[in-house]
């Protein structure tokens, strides 16, 4: 079987600074705002002192993770959207130098923790829609029982080695 290869043509600049914009619009026009809103909500609430009575409302949660007190505030954040949660955290502990105020374990354990304990708003959304208020509560329990037993057996794991 032969097959003709048509030839290759560099493309041109109005198709690549098109395909980009596509590639890019969402972030800019979803993530932007919301880093952005994110970033002067928490601000604020470091401003007006509440940082410390919501961190505390969520002691519970972090010292059962062994996680720094500050990182309770980030874990609502992370609601939003799952990757603004290490931008949060930045945010929270004011370095981008996560490693100084953190411990590799914690950072293991924060991530894990993330990644598992609750659907974004967005795909919390799409579950109401789909699956209804009994099956969306039911899913997400079920993910921050997950959540909790990942980010535990891998902190026991990783205080073995």
């Amino acid at each position: 079987m032969l097959m003709e290869v048509p030839p290759y043509r560099r493309p041109g600049y109005r198709v690549v600074l098109r395909k980009t914009w596509w590639r890019l619009r969402e972030f800019v026009l979803v993530v932007t705002p919301l880093l952005v809103v994110g970033s002067v909500l928490l601000s604020a609430i470091g401003y007006l002192g509440w940082d410390g009575s919501i961190n505390a409302a969520l002691a519970p949660l972090t010292t059962l993770l062994r996680l720094p007190p500050a990182t309770g505030l980030t874990l609502i954040f992370g609601v939003m959207r799952k990757e603004m949660s290490l931008l949060m955290l930045m945010q929270s502990f004011g370095t981008s130098n996560i490693a100084a105020v953190m411990t590799p374990i914690q950072i293991m354990i924060f991530t894990l923790f993330v990644t598992f304990y609750f659907p974004c708003v967005a795909t919390f959304a799409i579950m109401l829609k789909e699956l209804g208020w009994k099956l969306t509560v039911s899913a997400s329990a079920a993910l921050l029982v997950l959540a909790l037993i990942v980010s535990l057996a891998a902190r026991a794991i990783l205080m073995l080695g």
